[in-house]
This record gives structure tokens, sequence and C-alpha cells, in this order.
């Protein structure tokens, strides 16, 4: 539905408009109202007759290629890709889901394709330039609906006779058709006819024949490879005077040189020759210099083509011919490792010696493509920071901006080299990063904040692994008596630790109150030429803000104090980046916001935004509105000669009462640091994001909070901006994947009767029941204390209506969307409930029950063993869900959803293991029903590492805070638990407090 947002949602003209073939569209997407003489009839009857003719449904692996698919549609026979069935009896089958393609057999595609061909040949032979080419146009439709070897055999060798023997027009259609089907003429048979065909043209005297000619052939460079007869026509065609045919030589050269080395070593002295002759005109002098770059097949050509382009420095020592040869130079030095380390030395000595400012931002330029890709090569850092620092500071900022670019680079890898510098230099590296990181120009500073956080990093992060080598060696040593050097070594390995470690906290904490002043000077509105756009959430500061905290939480509360300060004094176009920026950063550190009333101060800041400063639209939009009642009422007094007025004062009264107020757009005004112009189609989602990020691990919490943001929210619904509803429906989603579900609950119970389209009000239904059923579960849980079983009993009673929701979703979908996720990820979600809830009274009947008899304890370890393979069996179908998910080659799986999946398996292995512990406890016995704890610990921390980010939801944490537990429970001298089964009770309460959320993918329709 997320993709739909101007159309399918909350729009004044209503639902969806979903395209139809039966309104005059065709395969092509072109209409069926076509001039007489069109071919584009052939593919669309061709098509049409393929939905009713019979077909042949056979069953194909998945790996299967399928050569002409045809639609699927529920006429002929042909089942569509929702229907299930089995396989009954040894020669009868039934198609599945996942192995069905409906195909046309060859006697069918053969005719087609015949008949095709048949009519395409009819316009060919046409007296009518206009139907020749149109013909032509063809010819590629023809090879992408059919690629087989003989329909492009066929296709490709009738055009090469036509390009012989035809004008320029047509030549020229021609060869727009080799360029679009470039990757399908290697299944010609006869490929050499062809490229003799072409070739013959290249001797004709027209000059436009001879370069349609070479760039046909240019198409195809990798069948001409070995051509020597089109190389030596190639090189014939160098001499030529005029320029559509030397730009079309220029071009096939450059292609060939990119993969022959046989044309390559035959073209390069004349390609030397051509610059230095004093007749070729400077431009194209310029392009053959270019083509030095793919001169790379052989050291000794490599070393050839470096040594002319450095004789033409001394040649042509003007700026525009500097700068492409140093750019070739670079770029021929990236191809051979070997090369870079002199590149570089000659890129400082030439570069950076010379006095024109293109040159030396060149000269950083091509520095910087070779720190991307050898960033451990030898690079002149000290000769940068004297760029930065001698250059004049009111000019050439384009020099400094290039030489921090190429210092930010440098500093993911040559960190320490910085930091020994800095310390042979007196620290004057790093205070150069700290004057210019306060720079008036924003560009400059951010990137001089990114360099040091770049050092920050990754310093702290060698610091970690050397400590963690250290810890190792001494336990080496301390098993060994005889290894007196290696402790002093890990003695002085300490030492300088303890000292990168200082000098880094120095440098985080300088970086820290820089960036809280960048944040006072560079966004507030008291600044003078403040530029909103120089801050968004892609930006290069915002990153490294994110990259820091990720490694060190501690700045996060300095930073977060500065801006909560500052919230009144910044744009709130720059204050919504900024508030993402804490979104992303919260996780980190849940309690920067619950504390000092910085909460209070959000809140304030929100109603500002949303109420105050609508209501003096509101009373714009009275004023309007009564404006526009008198008019009525004068209208209706007068004769009808104004019924258009009438109308127009008629559609107004009914946006009123449909609560879409007019806002008057030339309003501006600044109150308390909010711009009018800023909020109106927009809502604060990034605060939002902030609150909701903060308080989703605690349900109480959740319910504190929804109160305080509920006037709000219903304000906003009450009185919509233009599409503000859309916001809202976003702000539902975005409160339910963060546990707020009474929030959704009251945006969806609004937005249902704003609605045009059936399907839009049921998947809105269905969303409401879960947000409603979610609210429901959460105020049980927190009251489940107070009287346990009976809130559980509610609890199950809630269960029943998720299938309800699945109903209503379900009747929202339409045929070329599924819902199966969302089915499954609630069907799943409630037999998790379920099953935790009957393990939750199993256990109390455990507890009630004192018999210690042998067989009632043989009855009770089935029954454990029976709740454990429930949640085995409920892991591997949240496995399978996560696997499906993965594999869909429609979409890519949002990490969110991946976590969030990921954490419910977690659980379930953990239920299982602690029920596998009463088990164990049980019989004193650990290797009870296969039960290996080790191999669980392994799997454990096998997935704990393959995580690419760190789940933050809550769920995962609490399952991790169990799973470290368990590791300190089995580690210590008591290997058990001394009551596992009240241990796994308080698990449970714990699972079914903790917020549901949902995944981002819920909301997608697939």
């Amino acid at each position: 539905m997320s993709k739909y947002k101007n159309s399918s949602l909350l729009n004044d003209q209503g639902g969806i408009r979903q395209p139809s073939l039966s309104n005059g569209s065709s395969v092509l997407g072109i209409s069926n109202q076509l001039p007489p003489n069109s071919l584009f009839h052939l593919f669309s009857t061709n098509n049409q007759q393929s939905t009713t003719t019979p077909t042949t449904v056979t069953i194909q692996p998945p790996s299967s290629s399928i050569s002409t698919p045809s639609p699927t549609t529920n006429t002929g026979g042909i089942q569509t890709a929702g229907t299930s069935s089995s396989v009954v009896g040894g020669g009868t089958t039934t198609p599945t889901n996942s192995n069905i393609v409906v195909i046309e057999s060859n006697k069918e595609d053969d005719k087609e394709c015949g008949t095709i061909l048949m009519e395409i040949n009819k316009g060919i032979r046409s007296g009518n330039l206009g139907e020749q080419i149109e013909s032509i146009l063809f010819f590629s439709h023809l090879i992408k609906f059919h690629p087989s070897p003989l329909i492009v055999n066929s296709v490709i060798t009738r055009l090469s006779d036509i390009f012989r023997t035809t004008s320029n027009t047509v030549k020229y259609r021609i060869l727009k058709v080799f360029q679009e089907c470039s990757s399908e003429i290697h299944k010609v048979s006869n490929i050499e006819e062809v490229l003799k065909r072409i070739h013959s043209v290249i001797l004709s005297n027209d000059p436009i024949a001879r370069s349609l000619s070479l760039r046909v052939l240019g198409s195809v460079p990798h069948l001409i490879a070995d051509k020597l007869y089109i190389h030596h026509s190639i090189r014939t065609c160098m001499q030529s005077h005029d320029q559509v045919e030397l730009e079309a030589t220029i071009f096939i050269m450059d292609k060939l040189c990119e993969i022959s080395p046989l044309f390559s070593d035959s073209i390069i002295e004349k390609i030397h020759t051509v610059i230095q002759n004093v007749e070729t005109p400077p431009i194209t002098k310029l392009k053959y210099t270019r083509l030095f770059r793919h001169m790379h097949h052989s050291h000794s050509i490599a070393t050839q083509s470096k040594e002319m382009l450095v004789g033409l420095l001394d040649l042509y020592p003007s700026v525009g011919f500097v700068s492409v040869i140093l750019d070739t130079l670079t770029n021929l030095s990236l191809k051979h490792i070997l090369y870079i380390d002199d590149h570089i030395k000659f890129l400082k000595n030439y570069g950076f010696s010379d006095s024109r400012v293109v040159v030396k931002v060149i000269a950083l330029k091509c520095l910087q493509k070779l720190a991307i890709t050898s960033p451990h090569s030898q690079f002149p850092i000290i000769e940068i920071f004297n760029i930065i620092k001698e250059t004049p500071s009111k000019s050439y900022r384009e020099i400094k901006y290039n030489a921090l670019l190429l210092l930010s680079i440098l500093s993911q890898s040559q960190y320490l080299w910085i930091l020994e510098l800095n310390q042979a230099n007196d620290n004057d590296l790093i205070d150069i990063l700290y004057q210019y990181s306060l720079d008036y120009d924003f560009k400059l500073s951010e990137l001089s904040i990114q360099t040091l956080v770049n050092i920050i990093v990754e310093s702290t992060d060698n610091n970690n692994n050397n400590n963690n080598n250290n810890n190792n060696n001494n336990n080496n040593n301390n098993n060994n008596n005889n290894n007196n050097n290696n402790n002093n070594n890990n003695n002085n390995n300490n030492n300088n630790n303890n000292n990168n470690n200082n000098l880094i906290e120095s440098i985080l904490n300088q970086t820290v109150n820089n960036i809280c002043v960048i944040l006072k000077t560079q966004f507030t509105t008291s600044t003078n030429n403040i530029n909103e756009n120089k801050l968004n959430k892609t930006s290069v500061f915002l990153k490294s803000i994110i990259r820091l905290i990720k490694k060190d939480p501690k700045p996060l509360k300095s930073i977060t104090t500065t801006i909560i300060s500052l919230l009144n004094e910044i744009p709130y176009s720059i204050l919504k980046s900024l508030f993402h920026c804490l979104s992303m950063c919260i996780p980190m550190n849940k309690s920067v916001l619950n504390q000092n009333g910085w909460l209070k101060l959000i809140l304030d800041y929100l109603n500002n935004l949303i109420i105050k400063e609508n209501s003096v639209q509101l009373i714009n939009n009275n004023f309007n509105n009564n404006n526009n009642n008198n008019n009525n009422n004068n209208n209706n007094n007068n004769n009808n000669n104004n019924n258009n007025n009438n109308n127009n004062n008629n559609n107004n009264k009914n946006n009123n009462n449909n609560n879409y107020n007019i806002i008057n757009r030339n309003n501006n005004g600044i109150s308390n640091g909010i711009n009018k112009q800023d909020c109106k189609y927009s809502m604060p989602m990034s605060i939002f994001m902030c609150i909701f990020k903060t308080f989703d691990e605690n349900n109480q919490k959740i319910q504190e909070i929804t109160e305080e943001l509920l006037p709000l929210i219903q304000y906003i619904l009450e009185n919509p901006k233009p599409d503000q509803l859309w916001s809202c429906y976003n702000l539902a989603q975005l409160s339910q994947r963060h546990g707020f579900h009474k929030i959704a609950m009251v945006i969806y119970s609004t937005l249902i009767h704003k609605v045009e389209s059936e399907c839009n009000y049921l998947w809105l239904k269905g969303l409401l029941s879960i947000a409603s059923l979610e609210n429901e579960i959460s105020i049980y849980s927190i009251t489940a204390n107070k009287n346990n079983s009976n809130n559980n009993s509610k609890i199950l009673n809630q269960l029943s209506n998720y299938h309800t929701s699945i109903v209503s979703l379900k009747a929202s979908s339409q045929q070329e969307r599924s819902l199966q996720f969302q089915e499954d990820f609630i069907l799943l979600h409630e037999k998790y409930l379920f099953n935790i809830l009957n393990l939750k009274s199993f256990l109390l009947e455990c507890n009630d029950d004192n018999d210690d008899n042998d067989s009632n304890r043989e009855i009770l370890l089935k029954r454990f063993l029976s709740k454990s393979l429930i949640f085995r069996q409920l892991e591997q179908k949240y496995q399978l869900l996560l696997n499906i998910q993965s594999k869909s080659i429609n979409h890519t799986v949002p990490l969110d959803t991946r976590q969030i999946l990921e954490s419910f398996i977690f659980s379930c292995s953990l239920i299982v293991k602690l029920v596998d512990l009463i088990v164990i406890n049980n019989n004193n016995n650990n290797n009870t029903n296969g039960i290996n704890q080790q191999q669980q610990e392994q799997r454990y921390q096998q997935q704990s590492q393959n995580q690419e980010l760190i789940n933050y939801f809550p769920l995962f944490k609490f399952c991790e805070f169990i799973q470290k537990k368990l590791n300190q429970q089995h580690s210590s001298s008591s290997s058990s638990i001394t009551n596992p089964i009240s241990f796994l009770d308080q698990v449970l309460n714990g699972l079914i407090k903790i917020p549901m959320v949902y995944p981002s993918s819920f909301y997608f329709k697939f």
C-alpha cells in the first residue's frame, strides 16, 4: 500500500486505478487504436490469442528456463498462480504453486514467428520509407519476444543484407536494432558473413554510411576483437577529415582497446603520432588521449603508454591537456597495482608544485581515486596538511575541500600514521582539523568532523583488538615460564595503548564540543546567510555523528542537550534531519530523552508545531469559509446567470464538511522558530520516531506516552492539512512497528471513513482490528501480576480475533498483489501467544501437583517434551518464513523484518532450551532426549555473529539477557538453575509483557 501514496489512499478522487487490458491497452503498453499499416497488432493479437487457445500445462523444475511465457488467466483451462494441487497416481499430475509454468507448444511459436517475419518483410519491400523504418523497428521487438537462435540468425542476417544496399536513414534504424539486441547477436551461426556485409559499407565513398557501419561494428566489439581486416579499416578511417566519421572511429577504437590486446598493440603508435601532429584539432587530440586508459593488457604496452602520456605533459602544458592526461594516467595506474606508489609520487611532485588551482584540484581528485582503490599506499599526508594550512583562507576553497575529502578517505585506513605524524609535529595536524571543523563553510566543517570521527572509531577498534591480543598472550605466557621477552613486549604494547587511549579520549571530547558548536552557529535562525538545504538526512555531518554514537554512546547526551536547547531557534526543515539522526542513535542509549525534562520540552514543541501554528490557519480558513457562505447567499438571491460560481461555492462547502480545510499558501511567518511553510505538507515523523524508540520496551510507559500524544494526533485528524492524512497513515504504521497500538487504532478508526476504494477500506479495517487486538493484549499484560489466571484467559479469548483480521486483509488483496506474508505472520504470532499461555497453564498445574510418583513424573516429562516439540516446530516455521522472504526475487527483505523474525526464532529456541533444562533436572542426565547444551550455545553464537547489525528490538534484547544468564549459570559451579519451572514461568511472563512490534514488510503488498 505504501507504493500508492498519491492514488491509493486518502485522495480526493478515489481509490486505486488498475490498468485493464480491456480498456484499449496491449502487451506493449500501446493503444489498440493504431494506424492500419501498423505492425503492433501482430504482437497484441498473438498474445490475445494465447489467452484463449488451448495450451499445454507441464511441470518444470524451478531452475528451468522458459523461452516464451504466456499470461496466466482463468480461461482455457489454465490455472492461476494462487491455486494449490496435489499429485494423484503415477500418470496424472496437477499443478502446484512452486513448479507450474504455462508454455505454448513449439509449433505454435514457430507459426507465430513465421507470420510476423512475413508481415515485416512485406513492410521492408514497401516503397514507403516510413513503412520500411517501422518494419525494421519490429525486428528488435521480435528478438526480445522470441530470442531463439533461429529467429536471431534470420533477423540479423536479413538486416545485414538490407544494411549493405539501403539509405542512411534505414541504416540508422538498423544501428538501433543492433544496439538494442547486442546481447543476442552472439547466437548468429554465420556471424562472419554478417560482419563482412556490414564491413563492405566502410569501403564506400559516403562518410555518413562509413560512420554508421563503424558504430554497428562497435556495438558488438567482442565479435571483432580478432578480425584483422576490420582493424585495418579502422586505422584507415583515422585519416578521415569528416567529423562524424572521426567520432565514430574514436568510438569503435575505445570499445576495441578495452577488450582487444591485439588491436591495442597495433594502434598505440599511430594514436601517439596523431596526437603529436600539428594539423590535428585540439579537441580530437584530447579524445585520442583518453584512449590510453585502456592500454593495460600487458606490461610493455602499459609502460609505453605511461611514457607517452608523461611526454605529452611537456608538449601540451595547457590546463585542459594536463587535466585529461593526469586523469588518464590515474586510470591507467589503477589497472596495475605496482604503478600506484610511483604515480602517487608523480602526482605529488607535478600537481602540488604547480601554481595553477585547476591542476592542484585535478591532482587531489586523482589521489582520491587512488585512495579508494589502494588506501594503504604511501600517500603524502604531510604535504596534504600543508596544502590545507598554507592555502589562503579567503580563496581557493576548492583546493581545501578536495584535500579534506582526501584526508577523510585516508583516515579510515591510515589513522595510525596520521596520529604518529601528529605527535611528531606537536599535534599540529589534529589542530588543523579542529580549526576547519569550526569553519564558516559547512562543507569544510563536515569533512573535518568526518576525518576526526574516522580516526576516533578506527583507533578505538584497533586498541580493542590489541587489548584482546595482549590478554591472550598473557594467558599463554602464564602457562610458559620462559617468555620474559614476550612479557616485556606486552607491557610496552599496553603502555602504547594507554597513551593512544588518552589521545583518542581528548580528540573525542574536542570533537563532540565542536559538533555542539556547529549546531549552535551553523543552523540557528540568528545565524546570517543560513542555508536550510545544506543539512539533510544523508549529509556527511549526520552520518559522522551516527557512526560516532554507535561506537561510543556517551557523547549522545551532550549532543541531545544541544539540539533540545535549540528547538525554538533551529528551522524546522533542519530540525527534522537532526531528529532523524537522533532516532538512529537512541537505540544505543534509550534513556537519553527520559531525563532532565527533555520529553516535556519535545511535547511542548510538538504542541507549538501542530496546534498553535494551525490555529492561525484555521482562523484564516474560517474567514474564507464565511466569505464563501456569504457569496452563496448573494448568488442564491440573484437570477440563474451565475451557476458556475454557485457550483464552486457548493464544492467549497463539501470540502469543509469533509474536514479538508483550505490553507492560505501565501501566509509566511516564524513563531518560536517554526516556519509555517515548512510544516504544511509534512508531519514531524522524526520526532515521533525518537519518542517511540525511547519507550518501546515497556507496555506501561507506552500507555503513559500514548495518553500524552493522543490529543495532538486527534487534533491533526480533526483539522487535516492537504496530504497530511497520508502522513497520519504512515504515523499509524510507525506506531505499530514500535508497540504504540492505541495510536494506530485511533488513526485507523478515523481514516477508515475517508477512503473511497473498497480495497483500501478493507485493508484499514484489517489493520484497525489488529491494532485494537494488540492494544487489548498490552493492557491485560500490564495487570498480569494482579490477576494472572484471569488475564491469561482474557488474552486467550482475544486470540480468535486474529482470524477476523486475516479475513479483512485477504479481502483487500488484489490479483496482482499477494498478502501471504501478512497472513503467515499473523497466524504464527497467534500460535506463538497461544502456546506460551498454554505452557504457563501447564506450569501452574505442575506447581499444584506435588505427587512424586514415578509414573506421574514420566507423564509430566512426556508432556514437557511435547511442549518442547511444539516450540521447535514453531521455530522452524519462523525460519521458513524468513527464508521465503530472503529468496523472493520481487523485493529485498528490510533489515527490521529480518531482525524481528530472528527475534521470534531466538525466543522459541530459548523456550525449548528452558523446557529441556527442566527435563534434564528431573532426570539428572545431561544427555536426556539428545539435548546438547554446547551445540545450542554454539548455534546461538553463530546466530549473533551472522547478524549484520545489532538487533535493538525489545524481544531480542530480553532473550539475549536470559541467554547470558543461562550461560553464567552453566559456567559457574552450580551448573543448573535451582527452580527451573519457576524460572521458565518468569521468562514466559516477560515474553507476554514485551510490546508486540510489526515489521515494515507487513505493510507491503508484493
